[in-house]
């Protein structure tokens, strides 16, 4: 599947684009509606609870710590805290970042629940009592024998992750987006060892000749392998 290129990637990128434009005026009702429903939280030093498998170590992002002994009322006022809210069923319904000000706005994201497969994030900047302001719109959903993850912001700036399984485990992912121009889509492979990640390997090689390991598990990862 040529993901820069393929037909089904280009029209879920202009239905996401219409769905985000469509939401513009109401997500600020949106967003202060799911924040209602929080039954409980969690909170981590960074991202901790990401919309897709392994989106962090792809995107050569940190993973988040878990904080303990936070209480609710002071979690927007530590600077970059992540906090994550859970309903009562236990699904995750947001994410905020904690800002220097909150005048200025709260980083926060939005899961809406398609089915028990898939699901939108709207990632958006909330100023609370007064609006919201959508920056882009993403969409988790199973495609034949793979799962996809893609978004799309306001500027129709876009990128997918595209998850291939074997055995009901992730094999490979592919992942592009459309800021790389003529750059070919990145491919990526999944090691495993005694059924744990291990590493995640790029397709290119290192001038050595080795493979490049782009992610690793540093508590099973073998230098030997």
């Amino acid at each position: 599947m040529d993901i820069k290129n393929d037909i089904h990637i280009m029209e879920i990128n202009d239905k996401l684009y219409q769905r985000l434009k469509q939401s513009e005026l109401v997500i600020h009702a949106k967003v202060e509606s799911v924040l209602r429903q929080i039954s409980s939280w969690k909170y981590a030093t960074h991202e901790f609870y990401v919309p897709a498998p392994y989106q962090n170590e792809l995107a050569g992002l940190p993973n988040g710590r878990i904080r303990k002994n936070i209480e609710e009322k002071d979690r927007l006022k530590i600077a970059g805290l992540y906090s994550f809210g859970f309903n009562a069923e236990g699904k995750i319904l947001c994410s905020q970042e904690a800002p220097d000000n909150i005048g200025n706005g709260i980083i926060t994201d939005i899961y809406e629940y398609d089915n028990a497969f898939s699901y939108y994030v709207y990632h958006v900047k909330y100023i609370p009592n007064q609006y919201t302001t959508i920056i882009s719109i993403s969409y988790f959903y199973p495609y034949h024998e793979m799962n996809i993850f893609q978004g799309i912001n306001s500027y129709k700036d876009w990128s997918v992750y595209l998850y291939e399984y074997d055995k009901e485990r992730i094999s490979k992912v592919h992942r592009y987006a459309s800021r790389w121009g003529n750059m070919p889509a990145e491919e990526y492979n999944f090691a495993y060892e005694n059924n744990l990640l291990c590493a995640i390997v790029g397709e290119k090689r290192l001038k050595n000749g080795e493979l490049y390991i782009h992610w690793k598990n540093k508590k099973v990862y073998n230098k030997e392998r």
